[in-house]
């Protein structure tokens, strides 16, 4: 088996029409994860940032979970600008390695009372040995793991991949939104107290997106002319101001609500029923 890098390090990024990479992948599949594991699967899609690949069976995509750092590691070789950061496995219908209809000489004999092809588990073990191989070579040259996802990384990376750092970036900025939203009156010293390691740059860059989402969902309101069924649209409004006044709820006045919003949008939150 070749490694990935020598596989894909022919192909380079046309100056014209831009080609799929997981066309350049299915080319070289063989090339990439072996003969056998190549009979058993084939790229098939990027979707979201993943690159899908069909297995032919569960123990297939079992063994494809061995080789996904090197497959991404390849195909972002192959393509830098590439936003795939993780690989996902189904279980699916696999195409031919090639189409060509043989001769009718070549053509095996049919054979009666054939039992249906079993996976050959002496190759797989073989294969699964030496990716563990390969796991503890790099180990032993100073890569560490994800703390994320266990993935294998440079001793010179971040202690998570991307895609674990894009999850937990998100599901941090998620909790910040949240302590925003039911209680906007904390400011940055108050929120600070609650998120680790809370900084005031990243305080205001949540604080700036959320009262731009606030006020499109208002203003979207406005031009419908009616609140949402369950009038969260006021609740929205109550922390919009108190979020970018920094007055408590408490001193939030009348003539605060319209210098802000104006008179029709006023009406619409306050002088109606919903």
């Amino acid at each position: 088996m070749k490694r990935l890098q020598e596989a894909l390090a022919g192909w380079k990024p046309g100056t014209g029409r831009r080609v799929d990479p997981v066309v350049v992948l299915a080319a070289r599949w063989a090339e990439i994860v072996g003969e056998k594991v190549a009979r058993g699967s084939h790229p098939s899609a990027i979707e979201a940032g993943t690159l899908v690949i069909t297995a032919r069976s569960s123990a297939w995509v079992a063994q494809l979970g061995y080789l996904e750092t090197q497959i991404l590691t390849a195909l972002r070789a192959a393509d830098p600008a590439t936003t795939v950061s993780r690989i996902r496995s189904v279980v699916g219908r696999v195409q031919q390695a090639s189409s060509v209809t043989p001769r009718p000489s070549e053509r095996t004999p049919l054979r009666r009372n054939v039992l249906p092809q079993t996976l050959d588990e002496e190759p797989l073990t073989a294969f699964r040995r030496s990716v563990e191989e390969e796991r503890r070579a790099k180990v032993g040259a100073g890569w560490k793991e994800c703390l994320g996802c266990g993935s294998l990384l440079p001793g010179n990376a971040s202690t998570r991949c991307t895609a674990c750092t894009n999850a937990r970036n998100a599901e941090r900025e998620r909790h910040i939104s949240r302590l925003l939203y039911e209680m906007p009156w904390l400011g940055f010293l108050g929120t600070a107290e609650y998120i680790d390691g809370l900084s005031e740059l990243e305080y205001r860059a949540v604080r700036r997106r959320l009262l731009s989402r606030w006020r499109q969902a208002l203003n979207l309101a406005l031009k419908r002319g009616v609140l949402s069924r369950d009038g969260r649209e006021r609740v929205l409004a109550s922390s919009y101001l108190v979020l970018k006044s920094g007055l408590h709820p408490d001193r939030i006045a009348e003539a605060t609500i319209r210098a802000e919003f104006g008179d029709e949008m006023y009406a619409l939150l306050y002088a109606t029923n919903g």
